[in-house]
């Protein structure tokens, strides 16, 4: 095993190991493994090195992959592929990086005819005395195992770069366009080189992470239909947590806003969200979203515009105002120019989320799943003090999945709160978890099925935007009973949850 000390990727010489420097940016080790004649770890072809960057952090908001390329600072390389696999940029998964011996011959300066180093700037670049930290010499002799060992097939890199030509052409971007304009979002769309660009990355080289946060969507959108249609805003705002996490609800920026909707602390509690050192409900799917679609509909009674209402959202309402006194007008494409470089790109982006989407099946991409997400979940509101631990053993849910779909619980702890906490977990688990809240609240089914014994028994999965009245009206009977019926501590229901209901006669379920 083959270490190398802490090294910078910084241009000044005076960043060294255990100091922060604004903008600049940290791989803390490299490993790798020998295997006979070759370092790879054994998932990996003989002749490739896995780089892992074990770590990566920065003092700045996380941004995107582009600007994050930016702030490498001016390192003496010209292509921007090559700089992405060095940084290691897949933060949401930093751990997955693969990279080919030709990388590690290319930051040695061995490879110059890739055009990456320019023969001129090789010198001073390994003079570097940070970066001549890093073990060379068996760079080298790793560059010669892995060369040497190098089929004369077509290799993985050119395989996947065919792919990706599949995915992005001159006739597939006309096609990508004409999409884009039947797109139903709720202000103008346009066709610009930023939509373009944000979509070219979705489908090519960040394509593996589309696909994880497309399968992201089977949990989280009919959350955010449900409360959008609760205070009657466009459905089409779902698209919202993906321009600002790419629905990853762990998200923490830093400036400090966390989760789907990255609240940052006084703005969540202003809005009636939780955060303290047990539960911080901004990592709550269901709280979260009812906090940043009541935030939505108080900035759209003041903008009665959606594209300023996403912009106040992103650099807050005074900038916007601002931005509209000195541009003169209330077109967005033209209060953009006043507005923070951010949230200048804030609707592009959007409207790229929304087409990916929509249309990423044209692309040959489709939603991966990973643990939870992709089944069946069902929601609750526990009220009295529970354990992930408890829940995991009740419900026979492993721990791991449990704090997927709950991250809102620091302390794997769910405090007893009158007003309930939510939880999300497999529909598989439910059963078990009744058990466990009916032993816990002293609240037992009081025998309803003897009460109704010409009725059927349906447990009813609440669809997204359905009121307790709906239901009621569909399934001829009132709200009191369903609450009832269901022990509900508040006439009112949520999407994901199982209500039982005794009914006259079987009704073909909605479809959502």
């Amino acid at each position: 095993m083959y270490k190398a000390e802490q090294f910078f990727f910084a241009p000044e010489p005076t960043i060294g190991p255990g100091k922060k420097s604004q903008g600049y940016w940290t791989c803390k080790s490299l490993t790798f493994k020998a295997e006979g004649n070759s370092f790879a770890p054994s998932k990996y072809p003989a002749g490739k090195l896995a780089g892992h960057l074990s770590h990566v952090r920065h003092n700045e908001p996380e941004p995107s992959e582009l600007p994050f390329l930016q702030k490498l600072g001016p390192l003496p390389f010209q292509n921007k592929k090559s700089l992405k696999q060095i940084a290691g940029l897949r933060l949401r998964n930093p751990g997955s990086l693969n990279v080919a011996a030709l990388l590690f011959t290319e930051l040695s300066g061995a490879c110059p005819a890739h055009g990456l180093i320019p023969p001129a700037e090789q010198a001073g670049f390994m003079q570097n005395p940070l970066l001549m930290k890093f073990p060379w010499t068996i760079v080298a002799v790793l560059a010669v195992n892995s060369l040497s060992a190098t089929p004369k097939t077509e290799t993985p890199a050119s395989v996947e770069h065919a792919t990706f030509n599949s995915r992005w052409s001159a006739s597939i971007e006309s096609e990508v366009k004409e999409r884009i304009m039947r797109l139903n979002i709720p202000f103008k769309v346009r066709y610009d080189e930023e939509v373009s660009s944000t979509i070219k990355e979705y489908v090519t080289n960040g394509y593996r992470d589309t696909e994880l946060m497309l399968g992201r969507t089977s949990a989280y959108f009919p959350i955010f239909e449900h409360y959008l249609n609760v205070y009657g805003l466009p459905k089409e705002l779902r698209y919202l947590p993906i321009v600002e996490t790419g629905l990853n609800i762990k998200a923490y920026s830093g400036a400090g806003a966390a989760g789907l909707w990255q609240f940052i602390a006084p703005s969540a509690r202003m809005y009636g969200l939780e955060v303290n050192h047990t539960v911080d409900e901004r990592f709550d799917a269901y709280r979260a979203t009812e906090a940043a679609v009541s935030m939505l509909a108080r900035l759209h009674s003041h903008y009665k515009d959606w594209s300023l209402v996403l912009a106040a959202y992103n650099c807050g309402p005074a900038r916007v105002n601002a931005a509209i006194r000195e541009a003169g007008c209330r077109d967005f494409y033209t209060v953009a120019n006043y507005l923070p470089q951010e949230t200048q790109h804030y609707i592009p982006r959007f409207i790229a989320a929304a087409y990916i989407t929509n249309y990423h099946k044209h692309h040959g991409i489709s939603p991966r799943y990973k643990g939870a997400f992709g089944k069946p979940l069902r929601g609750v509101k526990l009220f009295e003090s529970y354990t992930i631990g408890e829940v995991a053993h009740a419900s026979g849910v492993p721990v791991e999945v449990l704090r997927q779909l709950n991250p809102a619980y620091r302390r794997s702890i769910i405090p007893a709160n009158e007003r309930g906490h939510y939880l999300l977990l497999p529909a598989s688990g439910l059963r078990g978890l009744k058990g466990l809240v009916s032993a816990r609240s002293g609240r037992f089914d009081h025998g309803h099925r003897l009460l109704y014994p010409n009725a059927f028994e349906l447990a009813y999965v609440v669809k997204p935007g359905e009121s307790i009245e709906e239901i009621a009206s569909r399934y001829n009977c009132t709200v009191q009973e369903i609450a009832a019926w269901n022990q509900l501590s508040e006439e009112e229901v949520f999407v994901n949850q199982e209500v039982t209901l005794y009914v006259a006669e079987l009704i073909a379920p909605i479809k959502p």
